[in-house]
């Protein structure tokens, strides 16, 4: 039996396993080929409640529940099969063996077809939620909820994947002077809005839940800054000055028409996304700046006593899975040691965006962050205070990076500024 939507993807973590109703498991009567790993056929939850977790799980899975045996139901599926046997029955059956109800390091999953669907379907019959439906890192859509007897359940749904900074079939690229310049361009009509990513850890799949997000409704440019990914270095030396006309070219490029654009720049994007508007205003309809200081200055004073720089090997040595990526994404691997010292010479001066620069930003402007970044808050403050069209969002509870830490509120917040 095969239920409709439904394959079964078990988790084998203190997982009780069914009594054999009618199928042998002895070595003997199943010997199994050398070499070959046992294939895991049920999954059994003990209750001290058949009927009602029986009556739960008939509603949630949406089919009828098989007895083959007294006190005893299997949930047949395309990979597998959930099966609940009574806690009584199965003390007589192996005494001491099961406790009913407490079973906190199991998660039952199951692959739905639409994970935001069933959320709204089960409305109705789950009683505790534990996390409506989110992306994971790890490439599906999940809500987690409990059943009856308190055991975690997880529905999700696979996302496509994207390559976000390396996607051959959104990629183009813009000549400037002395360097090929890589942008990502997705979704189609409404307001354009331009991405200008974070520095040094950042790149265009910072992102990558954004871009989804807002590509339904919007045209999106994802800029690849300069040395970054498939940006070339090119011969100039590196400033925000510099990342704002490689911006401006772009954005020429791609609306030679002269129509005007929205910007959403974050951290070192910020920094440049503020002499963008700032110098080309003819080209910025809307500003969104997140996580960026007009100098050195923005950040605690500790931080700027200390000595410490981020250097290439101090990076491969906390982050080694993120510099082998970064790497990976880009056109000159060999060039991203010099790369991250250009960027360390090009942060430590005191003064990145002129205060009178601020000042003469013409575009309505939204200056957010996280209400724990490592900038100051009361700098953040002053750059709102400077601009003369101006709204301020903190978002509680998080840091630098905002889209990671809450996703749909920073993208609702900005959203709705720039409509």
């Amino acid at each position: 039996m095969q239920m409709s939507g439904f394959s079964w993807a078990p988790l084998a973590l203190g997982v009780f396993l069914a009594p054999a109703v009618s199928q042998p498991t002895t070595p003997e009567a199943q010997p199994q080929p050398s070499g070959q790993v046992p294939s895991l056929t049920y999954t059994c939850l003990i209750t001290s409640d058949l009927k009602q977790l029986t009556e739960f799980y008939e509603r949630v899975l949406q089919v009828k529940a098989l007895t083959p045996a007294a006190r005893y139901v299997e949930f047949p599926t395309s990979a597998g099969t959930l099966a609940i046997f009574d806690a009584n029955a199965q003390e007589g059956y192996i005494p001491g063996s099961a406790q009913a109800g407490q079973n906190k390091s199991t998660i039952l999953e199951f692959n739905v077809a639409n994970v935001d669907q069933e959320y709204a379907r089960l409305q109705g019959i789950v009683r505790t939620w534990v996390k409506p439906p989110t992306n994971q890192p790890w490439g599906t859509r999940s809500i987690y909820f409990r059943d009856p007897d308190g055991n975690l359940v997880d529905f999700f749904t696979r996302v496509n994947q994207v390559s976000y900074g390396t996607n051959d079939q959104a990629g183009h690229y813009v000549q400037a002077p002395d360097a090929k310049l890589y942008y990502e361009r997705y979704g189609e009509g409404g307001q354009p809005i331009v991405f200008l990513h974070g520095g040094e850890y950042g790149y265009i799949d910072e992102f990558a839940e954004v871009i989804r997000q807002v590509s339904k409704q919007r045209t999106v440019i994802a800029i690849a800054t300069r040395g970054y990914g498939r940006s070339e270095r090119g011969t100039r030396p590196l400033s925000h000055r510099q990342f704002a006309e490689d911006a401006a070219l772009i954005i020429k490029d791609i609306f030679k028409s002269g129509e005007k654009v929205d910007v959403m720049g974050f951290s070192e994007g910020a920094i440049t996304s503020y002499i963008l508007a700032s110098s080309h205003p003819e080209l910025v309809r809307r500003l969104v700046a997140i996580g960026g200081p007009l100098g050195a200055y923005g950040a605690p004073i500790g931080d700027l006593e200390s000595d410490e720089e981020l250097t290439p090997e101090l990076m491969q040595q906390q982050v080694p899975d993120l510099v082998a990526r970064r790497k990976k994404q880009m056109t000159h691997p060999e060039q991203w040691d010099q790369l991250i010292r250009d960027l360390n010479a090009m942060y430590d001066r005191m003064v990145y965006v002129k205060q009178a620069e601020v000042h003469a930003i013409q575009a309505p402007t939204l200056i957010m962050a996280g209400d724990k970044d490592d900038t100051r808050l009361d700098h953040f403050v002053e750059i709102y205070k400077l601009l003369p069209n101006a709204q301020m969002a903190m978002i509680p509870g998080c840091g630098h990076v905002i889209f990671r830490c809450k996703p749909d509120l920073s993208i609702k917040v900005m959203s709705d500024f720039l409509q």
